[in-house]
């Protein structure tokens, strides 16, 4: 019988694909209700194109990282005992910190439309209600710290263990 051994990242990366993994669905599910949002606001609000183009664009943008992330997630639960596959892990790390560096950069290219958006609904909401919907956060997730942190700091802590899965594992028992 071959001695078992377990590898060094193996728990990191079970840990952190299981949370990108929860993630992603958020995100694959944000993503399409952010789009049937941009919808129903089309009708209720009377927005424009640009309105309606600013939600689909939103929704698809996390849609697509949703969707990279719980792929990466599901990849890293499933080669986090396989020291084999520890380069391809570390690959999938570094597409999914290029992917968040690029999904942040164009969501914050989106804030000027973005903002639009919300000068439309709050001059329908102010028309028809008396009131606005400034509480309303438009900005977005590019403009908060944590939510960006989170971005960076969950590929990052996949990328650790790939490289400790790299090292030789421990042996739990002798041979």
């Amino acid at each position: 019988m071959p001695p078992l051994v377990k590898y060094r990242g193996a728990t990191l990366l079970l840990v952190v694909s299981i949370i990108m993994i929860i993630f992603g669905v958020m995100g694959v599910f944000g993503g399409l209700s952010s789009m049937a949002t941009g919808m129903m606001s089309s009708f209720s609000f009377n927005l424009d194109e640009n309105g309606i183009q600013y939600f689909r664009m939103i929704g698809a943008l996390s849609i697509l990282t949703g969707a990279v992330e719980l792929v990466f997630g599901i990849f890293g639960i499933r080669f986090r005992n396989r020291g084999d596959k520890a380069g391809f892990v570390l690959v999938l790390g570094i597409i999914q910190i290029i992917v968040t560096v690029f999904a942040t950069i164009y969501e914050m290219m989106l804030l000027p439309m973005g903002a639009r958006v919300m000068e439309q609904i709050n001059r329908m909401m102010e028309q028809e209600y008396g009131f606005t919907a400034t509480d309303m956060n438009i900005e977005g997730l590019a403009s908060n710290p944590v939510l960006i942190a989170v971005g960076f700091i969950l590929p990052a802590l996949f990328i650790v263990g790939a490289l400790l899965n790299r090292m030789p594992p421990k042996q739990l028992y002798p041979k």
